[in-house]
């Protein structure tokens, strides 16, 4: 990543962002200043004992697990992209630096994709805090809320 898409990154959430939703402007924010207090964030400031992924158990939870590598959300990620390519005939695979900062070349087709990986990315930050590896029923208790 050269330092133009890293200028565009970090400015993404208030200028380039295709909603208006706080929630999803801070999430996004967090993200790219690596601010999400993550299981490991917690464990080097001695607030809990354990760093390990609370749905996989199986590696540390960071912000990069917790978004793009833990067992749950590769699962989660899969269907996302079968959603997406079911409703506009296109299959993509993206990186993860794509996938946890946004697309950087923001045509109309990508502030679409955009504001689906957004979305995507509150859905699996809720369910993180919720503890829940079944993203489903995450879904069915948070169906109720707005964010």
């Amino acid at each position: 990543m050269n330092d133009s898409d890293t200028h565009k990154i970090y400015n993404w959430p208030f200028l380039h962002v295709t909603t208006k939703n706080p929630k999803l402007i801070m999430l996004q924010f967090k993200i790219n200043h690596n601010i999400i207090y993550t299981k490991d964030k917690l464990k080097k400031v001695n607030l809990i004992s354990n760093d390990v992924c609370h749905l996989c158990e199986r590696e540390k939870h960071t912000i990069k697990h917790m978004m793009l590598k833990c067992t749950y959300v590769t699962l989660f990620w899969n269907e996302f992209f079968a959603w997406w390519a079911q409703i506009t005939n296109e299959k993509i695979h993206l990186p993860d630096s794509v996938l946890l900062y946004g697309p950087v070349n923001l045509s109309k087709h990508n502030q679409v994709l955009s504001l689906a990986l957004l979305v995507a990315k509150y859905f699996i930050y809720t369910c993180n805090l919720a503890e829940d590896p079944h993203f489903s029923r995450c879904l069915n208790h948070s169906s109720g809320k707005t964010f």
